[in-house]
């Protein structure tokens, strides 16, 4: 976890994940909100924000992502070998998806360059604000 530049003490090492779904229409709002509180607070209010992509939910998906990103995310408060393990299940969700795509027949994309160009469209969009 970053520290924070604050020397006073009062700074939270500990933070939360958080899966926020936000229309595209409000992105702009929900940025701009989120720069507002970062300069009336004198720290930011998200230490990061990570672009997945549009989800499924209007479509009655039956994958629960949050149940799913939930999940993942015990490994984080795992007192030793989470990241071990993280890495691991990481390993063998991309072998599936490889398998599946040449089941499927299909060209599979680059999925490591479309994260980087999402979360590159993500950074352009919070640029435009400032």
């Amino acid at each position: 976890m970053p520290r924070s530049n604050r020397t006073d003490g009062k700074y939270n090492r500990k933070a939360d994940y958080f899966l926020v779904s936000v229309k595209e229409r409000n992105m702009r709002e929900f940025l701009e909100t989120l720069e507002r509180e970062k300069r009336r607070h004198a720290e930011p209010k998200a230490d990061s924000i990570t672009a997945l992509g549009s989800n499924q939910k209007h479509l009655g998906s039956k994958v629960d992502m949050e149940e799913l990103f939930y999940f993942l995310n015990s490994y984080n408060s795992m007192e030793s070998g989470g990241t071990f393990y993280l890495r691991r299940l990481k390993k063998i969700i991309m072998e599936q998806i490889e398998k599946d795509y040449k089941e499927m027949g299909m060209t599979m994309r680059d999925l490591k360059i479309s994260y980087y160009d999402k979360q590159d469209e993500m950074d352009e969009k919070k640029t435009c604000l400032n």
